[in-house]
């Protein structure tokens, strides 16, 4: 009966969320000159179409190195 008031829980999504879409832009601005350097909204869009076979080749083309780089970039 209690459980709206448990806001630790919404905070913590919250803060996993944040973390999700700093993924996923960092992911989408490795993945730009892959798909002709469009822009990061049409990018996210052609991915979106045939996530099954461009997400893995995305993620094969990338060094841990380059994953690390892109993920303090976007801080």
């Amino acid at each position: 009966m209690k459980q709206d008031k448990d806001t630790t829980t919404n905070a913590k999504a919250d803060l996993h969320m944040g973390m999700i879409k700093k993924m996923a832009l960092s992911i989408l601005k490795l993945a730009k000159p892959m798909m002709g350097n469009k822009s990061l909204k049409l990018t996210g869009k052609m991915i979106g179409m045939d996530v099954e076979r461009v997400l893995p080749a995305i993620f094969a083309s990338l060094s841990k190195e380059k994953i690390q780089e892109a993920l303090k970039q976007t801080k």
